[in-house]
């Protein structure tokens, strides 16, 4: 069987209105900065532990400007950095510690998730996964980002479909495959997706795959770029909090 998704000119043209509507957006603008080039960048440990964390973070937590979650994810320096995690005794221990400083939720869980995904980083896994990502940047369909997101979920603790995507996305290697979350899946209800989206059946990989192909090929008949409509979808959500020049991006 072979599923055919219909995509009519009027809902196209309110994806397109959607996203024009925010495009001056600074939190679009810099989505747009950051994840339409077509380039090859090299991506480090570093870089992947921090996005690794704020996927960990961000799961079943608000994220806007304001929140806890917002500040322990923008602080500079970042708290966790990777070179300052290194040679702990008991890293599970450090992570939960600075995660309460925060007073972010789920802290137990993330310092243990965490602990465990920093051992497979230090492994000889991240040869594979480093080759992996060098592929995503210039890839022009969503076959390689969606075979990157399936490696994040099978090799590390505590990230599913949404968390491995919104990893890829915050690392700035994918386009078309985005992180599905209930902001997400709000917009899509209220916009008329034609099967009804929520946290449980999106747990499913094959069901979210589902999901992700339908909201692509929304998009290619739009001609906006899942990534963008995202942070169209997200900006939306805040208003106009994300032009703050207070407020990190």
């Amino acid at each position: 069987m072979k599923l055919v998704w219909s995509i009519s000119e009027v809902d196209a043209q309110k994806v397109c209105n959607f996203v024009e509507s925010w495009r001056n957006n600074r939190f679009v603008q810099e989505r747009v900065a950051r994840n339409t080039p077509r380039r090859r960048v090299t991506i480090t440990k570093e870089q992947v532990w921090k996005a690794m964390l704020c996927a960990l973070a961000t799961t079943r937590q608000r994220s806007g400007p304001g929140t806890k979650v917002h500040m322990f994810i923008t602080a500079d320096p970042f708290p966790l950095g990777y070179g300052d995690c290194r040679g702990l005794d008991d890293l599970c221990a450090h992570i939960q510690a600075v995660l309460q400083d925060y007073r972010l939720r789920r802290s137990t869980k993330i310092a243990i998730e965490g602990a465990k995904n920093f051992a497979i980083l230090e492994s000889d896994r991240w040869s594979r996964l480093d080759a992996t990502l060098a592929r995503l940047p210039t890839d022009d369909e969503p076959d390689a980002e969606r075979t990157a997101a399936d490696f994040l979920a099978e090799t590390f603790h505590g990230i599913g479909p949404k968390q491995s995507r919104n990893l890829l996305q915050d690392l700035g290697l994918t386009r078309f495959e985005i992180p599905i979350d209930s902001r997400i899946a709000r917009w899509l209800n209220a916009f008329g997706f034609p099967v009804r989206i929520n946290a449980a059946t999106l747990a499913d990989p094959n069901y979210y795959a589902f999901v992700s192909r339908g909201v692509q090929e929304l998009c290619r008949a739009a001609g906006v770029l899942p990534c963008v409509l995202d942070a169209a979808v997200f900006a939306s959500y805040d208003g106009e909090k994300w032009n703050d020049p207070a407020v990190k991006i």
